[in-house]
């Protein structure tokens, strides 16, 4: 399944919301018995979350890849915001037909 940038901020900022009402210490355990997802993964979507999650717009077309070094701690906030102003939201298909792009 694709995830789109909206799909791993809404599934970041809802982990995080379980990891604070769980409490310190049962969040691995949770993820490991009741979402099918890797410690790693769940860190990822909430790092976008919580450092990227409010500058992402509808229809960025970035890859989860990207979205994940974006958010990583070594990243500075400076390449954010220049990704940020280059991001171009996905065009739909029939404005694409439209404007004769495709």
């Amino acid at each position: 399944m694709r995830r789109t940038a909206e799909d791993i901020v809404e599934i970041g900022r809802d982990l995080i919301a379980v990891k604070e009402r769980i409490g310190h210490g049962n969040f691995g355990r949770w993820l490991e018995s009741e979402f099918d997802m890797s410690d790693e993964t769940a860190r990822k979507f909430m790092r976008v979350a919580e450092r990227i999650g409010a500058k992402i717009r509808p229809g960025w077309n970035l890859p989860p890849t990207v979205l994940y070094e974006l958010a990583a701690p070594s990243t500075s906030d400076e390449v954010v915001a220049r990704v940020e102003a280059m991001a171009q939201p996905m065009r739909p298909e029939t404005e694409l037909q439209a404007t004769g792009s495709i």
